[in-house]
Formats: structure tokens, sequence, C-alpha cells
């Protein structure tokens, strides 16, 4: 007897139309960042140094903690940018254990081409949408944002497999 599947809930329709759209947006993003010489770790890492300017460039724990990765991981990143001398780590306070991590005029260079372009690449994946679509999905994704790092009811007994 072939069993016939029932609808999927419009709740996982959603889910499964959110991944293929964040796989298809993170591969052809990807593939722009590094056309642009980088990884987009690594541009993630610069576009944050970027945002906090020179006067307190942020520690790595805190460069961690910003990017939502762990200081383990973010090493590797760190290493490979200030081989390529994008970037360049200082140790700092009194007992120099700090560690402060800093944009290197190259580094400051890269992105100055690379966000432009980035920027533009963007602007023509979201062209189908007006600036009021933009703003409405924006902030649907950013109260969903807000639910799914809340702690609570999320994970209720499993009423229906997805």
């Amino acid at each position: 007897m072939n069993a016939q599947l029932s609808p999927r809930p419009p709740e996982v329709q959603l889910w499964v139309t959110l991944d293929r759209v964040y796989t298809i947006l993170s591969r052809n993003v990807t593939g722009k960042v590094a056309a642009l010489g980088l990884t987009a770790p690594q541009y993630r890492v610069l576009r944050q140094l970027r945002l906090a300017g020179d006067a307190t460039p942020p520690s790595a724990s805190e460069l961690a903690e910003r990017l939502g990765v762990t200081p383990g991981n973010l090493t590797g990143i760190l290493d490979r940018l200030e081989a390529d001398g994008l970037l360049a780590r200082e140790r700092s306070g009194p007992d120099r254990r700090s560690l402060r991590v800093r944009m290197t005029p190259d580094g400051a260079a890269r992105m100055e081409h690379a966000v432009p372009e980035l920027r533009a690449y963007l602007r023509g994946v979201f062209a189908p949408f007006d600036a009021a679509e933009l703003g409405q999905m924006q902030e649907l994704l950013e109260r969903l944002e807000l639910h799914l790092e809340s702690p609570g009811e999320l994970l209720q007994s499993g009423e229906a497999s997805a």
C-alpha cells in the first residue's frame, strides 16, 4: 500500500524554504567574498574591526563574542589574516596578557574595495524587493531571531515531526 504523506504544515514549509534560501545565498556570497580574496569568516572579522575603528581595538575574546564563535575557532582565522598582513595582534595592559586585534593599512585597503563590491552584489540579490518589503522582511527575521535566542518553550514536546 502506498502511504500518502500529509501536506507539510506551514512552519515546516517555511523552514525548508529558509534553509534552501540560506544555502544558496551563503554559497553565492561566499563565492563573491572569495573573488575579493577573503573567506567569509575572514570578511566577518575584518568587518568587525572596521566597525570598531582604531580608537579601541577589540580583544580577541571580544571579537570572538561579537562573531559568535569560540576563541579557538577565531585563532585560525586571525592567524591567516595576520600572515596575509591584513591584521596585527598586539599585547596590551599592564601584564601584557590582553591581546588586541587591529586591522593593518593593507586590511583597511582590502575592505575599502570589498565592502562596496559586496554591497553592490547584495543590492542585486535583493533587487526583486522594494524598500518596504525589505524592511518588513528584516523586521520579521529579527523577531524570529529574538524568539530563537530567548530561553523558554522553544523545544516543547515533539507535537508533529518535520
